[in-house]
Parts: C-alpha cells; structure tokens; sequence
C-alpha cells in the first residue's frame, strides 16, 4: 500500500518551535555579539575592525542560510515500509 506524501507549503514548516526557537537563538546571539562589537571595536576605528565585524556578518548569513535551508528542505524521507537491502 503505498501512502501519497503531501508536502507543507514553506512558510509552515518554519512554523514549528524548534525552528522558531533556532531561528531566535541565531538573532538573539548575531544582535548581541553586533552590538558588543561595535561598542569595543568600533569598525571605522581601523581596517581590521571593520574586516572582523565583516566576516562575523558573513559567517552570521551563512549560518542563517543553512538553517532556513534545512527548515525548508528537510532532512529527506523515505517511502513507507522502506528497509535498507542488505547483502
């Protein structure tokens, strides 16, 4: 018997409390780290301060791409009643 698999639109698969949770913990860290960054190293003061609050902002993105992505792709699945063939 095989069962149809319906997919979720994308907006309600973030609608869950694990992503929603994820999603703050990455905001909440990303704005305090900014914000204590910018108060001890201000970015116009040198060029390597505006590079290392740069690279945070990359590394802050990619983290949050990754996570979007994995909301809204998922970790996959299989049919039902799938058993690996063992040889």
């Amino acid at each position: 018997m095989e069962r149809e698999t319906v997919e979720k639109p994308f907006w309600r698969r973030l609608m869950h409390y694990g992503p929603i949770i994820a999603l703050l913990l990455v905001f909440c860290i990303t704005t305090s780290t900014l914000f204590c960054h910018i108060q001890w190293w201000p970015p116009m003061s040198s060029l390597f301060a505006c590079a290392s609050l740069l690279s945070f902002c990359l590394a802050s993105c990619c983290t949050m791409s990754n996570l979007l992505l994995s909301s809204f792709v998922g970790p996959g699945f299989v049919p039902l009643g799938w058993t690996p063939v063992c040889h």
